[in-house]
C-alpha cells in the first residue's frame, strides 16, 4: 500500500485536544500576528513537562472567546476531515476559558452548537442553565422520534454527554 493509499483510508482519533490540535493559521488568524511552529511545538529533544506545556499557552490564549472557540471548533474539524477521519472525541477543558465575559455553559455551548447540522436530524443545540440554575443542560431540537433515537446514540453525542457530565 501507497503512503497516497494510506492518507486516503478513514480513520478515527479516540484522544484529540481542542488547544493542541489548531492549526497554525487558525492561531495567527485570532491572535492577528505571524507565528512560528516553535512556538506552538515543544523541542524533539524537550525534556521539561513545564516546558511541554508552556506550548499550550497560546492556543488556549485563543480560546477566550466565544468566537475563537467556534473557529478553533471548525478548524479541528475540517483538518480532520481533510485527513479522512470520520470519528473524533475532541477533548478540552473549558474551565480555562471561563472569565467574567464568558461563562461556562458559553464555553460549551461555542464548541458544542457548531454540532447542529452534522448529526443527521439534529436542527439546533443550545447549552443553557436549568430553572433552578444549578445545573447547565444540553438542549436539542430534533426533527423525530428516529432523529432522537439516532441522537441518543450517536457517538458526537455520547463523547459530549460523558465528556460534561462531571460538571453537574
Amino acid at each position: 500500500m501507497t503512503w497516497e493509499q494510506l492518507k486516503e483510508l478513514p480513520k478515527i482519533d479516540l484522544h484529540c485536544h481542542l488547544d493542541g490540535s489548531l492549526s497554525l493559521e487558525c492561531v495567527q488568524e485570532l491572535l492577528g500576528r505571524e507565528i512560528t511552529m516553535e512556538e506552538l511545538q515543544a523541542a524533539d529533544d524537550c525534556d521539561s513537562l513545564k516546558t511541554y506545556l508552556e506550548k499550550f499557552d497560546l492556543p488556549v490564549s485563543v480560546l477566550q472567546t466565544e468566537n475563537g472557540l467556534k473557529k478553533a471548533a471548525y478548524d479541528v474539524v475540517r483538518s480532520a476531515a481533510a485527513e479522512h477521519v470520520c470519528y473524533m472525541e475532541i477533548r478540552f477543558a473549558p474551565l480555562l476559558s471561563v472569565h467574567e465575559h464568558l461563562s461556562c455553559e458559553r464555553v460549551i455551548a461555542s464548541v458544542l452548537e457548531p454540532l447542529a447540522g452534522k448529526i443527521e436530524g439534529l436542527n439546533h443545540v443550545e447549552v443553557r442553565r436549568t430553572y433552578a440554575g444549578a445545573d447547565i443542560a444540553l438542549y436539542c431540537e430534533l426533527e423525530s422520534k428516529e432523529a432522537m433515537a439516532f441522537y441518543a446514540d450517536h457517538p458526537l453525542h455520547t463523547a459530549a454527554k460523558e465528556k460534561f457530565f462531571h460538571l453537574r
